[in-house]
């Protein structure tokens, strides 16, 4: 991995990170939601800050490739955020379908109140 290459990771990968903390301070995303992209952050700047560990990973792991190894690790790491997001809407979902459930509920009470 060329010198550069590395900065660049480095700075991006801080800039997520702190792009994060900054969306969760201003609670445009609370932390629960954020830690999968935290945790993608940090991966990312652990593998640019110490290629020697990535590449002896690699060589393992049996990849002839850095580059296909970390492709890989960026396909599971999108796979775990789109389940963590599906996890999310499905629990949503269900708050979606009771509060509509309650409401209806509710307004089946005033009705009948509003007819005595």
């Amino acid at each position: 991995m060329s010198i550069t290459l590395r900065y660049e990771l480095l700075a991006i990968s801080l800039l997520l990170i702190i792009f994060i903390f900054y969306i969760v301070r201003k609670k445009k995303v609370s932390l629960k939601y954020s830690l999968v992209w935290l945790f993608a952050g940090g991966i990312i700047f652990l593998a640019a800050a110490f290629p020697n560990i990535s590449q002896s990973i690699s060589k393992l792991l049996g990849f002839e490739v850095l580059s296909n190894m970390i492709f890989l690790m960026l396909i599971g790491l999108l796979t775990l955020i789109l389940l963590s997001l599906t996890v999310i809407v499905s629990k949503q979902k269900e708050q979606i379908n009771t509060l509509t459930q309650e409401l209806s509920v509710l307004k089946s009470q005033i009705e009948k109140l509003k007819s005595k």
